[in-house]
């Protein structure tokens, strides 16, 4: 959710470009593997070309029976090898996944709190940023509808989450992507730890020890 945020920061009007924002260069590119997260966000499947013959993977195209892969072959690969073999050499041309394409922006920007983001895909942000790396025509396009539906949905996420009527909370968070999770998680803790301080159930203020052992002295000094 930090990278989220850093995005978030960053103005529309900086930049015509978002590939070459300093953002971009940064978390997009950027794997981290000490993050179960970040991991399963680099598991979406990209829908990849062969511009070149890959000799001994056929293995990775479950329907060849041929051991290599032949140039021009479409086969859907996780992220993080999309990125490798699309910046080696070329070796393929990727495309927009199908819940990143123009139709699906589209609803976003229609409605973005009525959709079902976790539907889409539970690392609905995180894939979309490591997306903005690749070298694609919808880059620019994808950039700005993360941005305007993480603006739009978390004051939505953020209202819900501090109604404290509300107890249904998997009707909701059934539908948030897990960045969106942690938010809302956020949102109930802070009403949580509001309405222990309003009840004062939260502790006391007290004096130090080292206050009541001087008021004792003296005490007992009279």
């Amino acid at each position: 959710m930090n990278s989220l945020s850093q995005l978030n920061n960053t103005s529309l009007s900086q930049s015509a470009s978002f590939r070459d924002s300093t953002y971009v260069s940064h978390y997009s590119e950027a794997f981290n593997f000490y993050d179960i997260d970040d991991i399963l966000a680099s598991e979406l499947r990209i829908p990849c070309s062969f511009n070149v013959t890959a000799y001994r993977l056929g293995y990775l195209h479950t329907n060849s029976k041929t051991e290599h892969i032949e140039t021009g072959t479409n086969l859907e690969l996780p992220l993080w090898l999309a990125k490798s073999l699309a910046g080696r050499k070329n070796i393929v041309k990727v495309s927009v996944p199908i819940r990143y394409t123009k139709e699906i922006r589209q609803e976003l920007e229609a409605d973005a709190n009525s959709s079902d983001l976790n539907k889409l895909g539970p690392y609905y942000y995180e894939s979309g940023i490591k997306l903005l790396s690749f070298d694609t025509p919808d880059v620019d396009a994808i950039a700005e509808v993360l941005i305007k539906t993480f603006c739009s949905r978390s004051r939505y996420i953020m209202d819900r989450s501090h109604n404290i009527y509300d107890r249904d909370q998997l009707q909701i968070t059934n539908r948030l992507d897990e960045s969106e999770k942690k938010l809302f998680m956020c949102g109930r803790q802070s009403v949580e730890k509001f309405q222990q301080w309003e009840t004062q159930k939260c502790k006391k203020l007290s004096s130090s020890g080292f206050v009541r052992m001087k008021r004792k002295r003296q005490f007992d000094d009279i």
